[in-house]
């Protein structure tokens, strides 16, 4: 769940991130427009030293292998084989101990992280694969389709650092003397609703999503203020974490602001008055705790109309700002965080508005940091490494990449889509998800614990699953768009406004509209999948599709990975502690008889206790178990779906399969993204995600004679599985 916000790109997500589960795991660069880096905002959100979390010496050279032993449940020693150094050739280790470092000890010895990214393994593999196809498709000197010339044009512009480097900070100048300029709560106004300056700062976004009031319908929906520190916590508690958080966008926009010729003390003052707006605004914002709990829902679900908007809007000029972006004419908006609105609406004041420019300046210094000079790029780039313990950056060519990725992905989806997908690789797909609703059926008969009615909700539910897999027919209209390219003279930040504001016409035209169920929510490209609980819906992306989860892999191997880590995973999302509470249309819906909800919630919560034992490594926090259940129950029931197919299938191969699931989560990170990612991603570390689902099976403990006493070993009445 990414709540992180771009100023300049405020229509980018069609559907709130809460209300999408997605797998993840997926290594990335730390490019300033790269939406694989934006896909790991909470994986690699922040770096929590050693030092930080306890008062010793932790530096990789100190640390002994011993020291990279965790604590997992019911007492075993499981190495936090994920972590860069951890293991070595001579590491010694048991299949009946530690499946998932036994397994992957060979390949993890041969892994290097490469430069710019925190990660390695599998899904970096994967990436790769399809990062060299994108970009032999970006390099056609001559593309076929209007989408393809937008694309190649946006990564030449992207990457023609002579021009960028000849305007240099110069387009910087002329937004930030535009903020200079505000002298009266009306120009502050009036600067917000512009509606022409693209790259232009809102202390609230916006965007067209499918409601979650009337599931099929297009509305708006309202989010609060981006903050700098991202979890509103983090403003008055804040972790070594946040601290670290807090230096690095502190150091990007006095470097930015230096660069402008801002004086030292107008640098400070300027990131003090920004930290205090925030700060006044985060005390009534909702926390990252808040929005793992299982009654989100219930506090971001609140219908407005445009009439109550402006009621509740205070001295904060909301509904103007709709206006001017043409988001005035919706029948109903959904205001996230009503307390955050009236909070705003009481701050936006002659009173404030020192502190409210310099929070605007800030962020939109920040904002700009990847779209200037050569010299920006790199200082900002290495302001970035140190921060998740990185070395290096990526290379141009990705740096080009990924501003295709952040700005035209949809576009270069079509070109993607008909130069490498095919329509038999999509129906293997499609048959896999039916065999696997087919299971799932099964599982829901068989639960003894749930009554007669709720079962038969719930497969209805299954029964009304949609299905989508690879890539879909229906495509955005580009023709509409078009910009200079480098050949015409153009430069990236002309592009970049002409795309921005191509994209805002699109939406337009969606509010009050019937939902397209066809134009799906993340890039077909990514090496993800998805379920959406508002559509009931599994999303089975074509990036995913490669490497390791590729379908020319034995049945076995596919069964494991497309199978339960993926297929099975992402079916099983409708039915947790999320997903269970909307029906088969996406409707936020109770439809369990009390007592099975009790019993649900029971079971959740043995969940959540059993991963709260849990400490990967000797210097990390313990699992948070109420964050991370809900992907623990996707991850075990994808697993208890595919070796219900496994024991139809004679002569089954239960060593291969268990190999290929451990093989299937092989990643190895940077410590400290780890630590980052075990405090505030809802995804467990990969070595938890293969080693617990396994102890909870009879099949595994079978293959490999699991006894008491072995690490794998957990005894039948404290296995957790809530489906």
């Amino acid at each position: 769940m990414d709540r992180k916000k771009s100023a300049a790109f405020l229509l980018a997500a069609a559907v709130t991130a809460s209300a999408i589960s997605a797998c993840s795991g997926r290594g990335a660069a730390h490019g300033e427009e790269s939406t694989q880096a934006a896909g790991q905002t909470l994986l690699e959100t922040a770096v929590e030293t050693e030092a930080a979390l306890q008062e010793t010496d932790t530096s990789s050279e100190n640390m002994k292998q011993e020291d990279y032993l965790g604590q997992g449940a019911a007492g075993a020693k499981w190495y936090a084989s994920a972590i860069a150094e951890a293991v070595t050739p001579n590491t010694e280790v048991s299949l009946k101990d530690d499946y998932y470092t036994a397994v992957n000890l060979e390949y993890f010895s041969g892994l290097a992280i490469e430069d710019g990214y925190s990660s390695a393994g599998v899904f970096r593999d994967a990436d790769k694969i399809m990062t060299e196809r994108t970009l032999a498709l970006l390099r056609e000197e001559n593309p076929k389709s209007h989408e393809g010339k937008l694309a190649g044009s946006l990564y030449q512009l992207a990457l023609d650092w002579e021009k960028r480097n000849e305007t240099g900070i110069e387009p910087m100048a002329a937004g930030v003397e535009r903020i200079k300029s505000i002298r009266t709560i009306d120009d502050l106004a009036a600067y917000e609703a512009n509606g022409e300056d693209m790259f232009s700062v809102m202390l609230a976004s916006f965007q067209v999503e499918n409601s979650l009031v009337e599931p099929g319908n297009y509305t708006v929906g309202i989010n609060s203020t981006s903050l700098f520190l991202e979890d509103p916590k983090e403003y008055f508690e804040q972790s070594a974490d946040g601290k670290l958080a807090e230096e690095f966008f502190q150091n990007v926009v006095c470097y930015m602001m230096e660069r402008l010729g801002f004086s030292q003390e107008e640098r400070e003052k300027t990131w003090s008055g920004c930290r205090a707006f925030e700060t006044a605004l985060a005390e009534h914002m909702i926390t990252r705790d808040e929005m793992y709990s299982d009654d989100i829902y219930d506090k971001i679900i609140n219908t407005y109309t445009l009439e109550d908007l402006e009621k509740a809007q205070g001295y904060y000029p909301l509904v103007e700002i709709l206006k001017a972006y043409g988001m005035d004419g919706s029948n109903t908006y959904n205001l996230y965080e009503p307390e955050w609105l009236s909070a705003l609406g009481r701050l936006y004041t002659e009173d404030n508005i020192e502190n409210i420019k310099d929070y605007i300046l800030s962020h939109y210094v920040y904002s700009m940091a990847g779209k200037l000079d050569r010299d920006t790029y790199d200082t900002v780039q290495a302001y970035r490494s140190q921060r998740y313990g990185i070395t290096g950056i990526i290379p141009d060519e990705e740096i080009g990449l990924a501003a295709v990725n952040s700005y035209l992905s949809e576009a270069m989806d079509y070109v993607y889509i008909d130069a490498y997908c095919s329509e038999e690789e999509r129906q293997q797909v499609i048959d896999m998800i039916c065999g696997f609703t087919e299971y799932y059926r099964k599982m829901l008969e068989q639960e003894d614990w749930l009554t007669e009615k709720t079962r038969q909700c719930a497969i209805e539910k299954l029964d009304n699953l949609t299905i989508r897999a690879c890539y879909s027919d229906t495509r955005e209209d580009f023709s509409e768009l078009n910009f200079a390219s480098k050949a015409e003279g153009g430069t990236y930040l002309e592009a970049l406004q002409a795309i921005i504001r191509h994209r805002w016409l699109l939406e337009q035209k969606k509010v009050n509209q019937k939902v397209n169920p066809d134009l799906w929510e993340m890039s077909t490209r990514e090496v993800n999948a998805y379920y959406s609980p508002i559509d009931n819906s599994i999303n089975i992306l074509c990036g995913t599709l490669v490497g390791a989860f590729s379908m020319e892999q034995s049945y076995e191997a596919v069964l494991a990975t497309v199978g339960a880590q993926t297929i099975g995973h992402e079916i099983s999302h409708a039915f947790d502690t999320n997903g269970a509470q909307f029906d088969k249309d996406g409707n936020y819906n109770n439809w369990w008889e009390e007592s099975d909800y009790a019993a649900f919630q029971e079971r959740s919560g043995r969940l959540a206790a059993y991963l709260n034992q849990i400490i990967p490594c000797k210097d990390f926090q313990p699992v948070n178990g109420e964050m991370q259940k809900t992907e623990m129950i996707a991850d075990l029931g994808g697993m208890r779906a595919a070796l219900m197919i496994a024991r139809d299938k004679e002569g089954f191969d239960y060593d291969a399969f268990f190999r290929a699931a451990a093989k299937g989560w092989a990643v190895i990170s940077t410590k400290n993204s780890l630590i980052s990612q075990q405090q505030g991603d809802p995804h467990p570390l990969c070595n938890l995600r293969v080693n617990i689902p396994l102890q909870n099976c009879d099949e595994f403990m079978e293959t490999y004679q699991i006894q008491p006493g072995d690490g794998m070993y957990l005894a039948p009445e404290d296995r957790v599985n809530v489906w």
